[in-house]
């Protein structure tokens, strides 16, 4: 039996990827953390701060996944501080946690919201594509 964790579980992205795991991956383990109060059929759910180290690695360790994908983090603030504690934070506590785990393939999903305003003919952007980030 394979397990899988999906931080972010309650955002759009979260909720979409889970529901796909648990629909192809029926005999597996589905875990989910987050912050607000979540229930989706197949999952198992935990409220976790992810910038809580010792909170997160307990409960990582506790679960033991064989894959985590980590989709939690903060768009669109205009505080800078609540960016990076909500993106940069959180990714180094997951990766911190998956690296005493020492078994579970991580995966760390961003946005194309590095890449700034993409105009039409520039479609599709590539991973060499200039650097223009925004959160608005």
């Amino acid at each position: 039996m394979t397990s899988f964790l999906v931080t972010g579980v309650g955002g759009y992205i979260g909720t979409s990827f889970s529901k796909f795991l648990i629909d192809e991956n029926a005999d597996n383990e589905i875990f989910g953390f987050g912050l607000d109060d979540f229930k989706l059929d197949g999952l198992e759910y935990e409220k976790v701060d992810l910038t809580d180290m010792e909170k997160t690695e307990k409960a990582i360790l506790e679960i033991r996944p064989d894959f985590i994908f980590h989709f939690a983090g903060v768009a669109n603030h205009d505080n800078w501080e609540t960016l990076i504690r909500g993106n940069v934070r959180t990714t180094i506590v997951v990766l911190e946690a998956a690296l005493k785990l020492g078994k579970a393939k991580t995966v760390v999903i961003g946005s194309a919201a590095e890449y700034g305003i993409i105009r039409p003919e520039e479609l599709p952007v590539s991973e060499t594509h200039a650097l223009d980030p925004f959160s608005k």
